[in-house]
């Protein structure tokens, strides 16, 4: 499974959660029981500081989790972590073997935040 680019944006300050659903190549969703799924973003490919999403277990047999970050962690992101204003995320997931397979790469755009408490 090759991986795709899926772009995300994330509002500064607010809770994060987005769905993902991990399927083959007829379309069938992939039991994910027993998989391990991990993701990182960084300001950089190079970068040596990462932030950890936290992955929630929607409907493991049928592929589903959800990537979120809480309010605190996207309010400690920096709109401005680069040039093009994007940041780098990918999601791996880890089989019973201990394959790792990318499933999902892509850029991270931070919508800067107004309201401040």
């Amino acid at each position: 499974m090759a991986a795709r680019t899926h772009n995300i944006q994330i509002e500064q300050g607010t809770t994060f959660r987005e769905k993902f659903q991990v399927l083959n190549e007829d379309g069938n969703a992939i039991d994910l029981a027993g998989y391990t799924v991990r993701s990182h973003m960084r300001t950089g490919y190079g970068a040596s500081s990462f932030i950890v999403f936290a992955i929630e277990n929607v409907n493991l047999s049928a592929g589903e989790f959800n990537l979120t970050l809480t309010d605190t962690q996207t309010t400690d992101l920096d709109p401005l972590g680069n040039a093009a204003n994007k940041q780098v995320y990918d999601i791996e997931l880890v089989d019973l073997t201990g394959e790792v397979v990318r499933f999902v790469q892509g850029t991270v755009k931070v919508s800067p935040e107004v309201t401040k408490t």
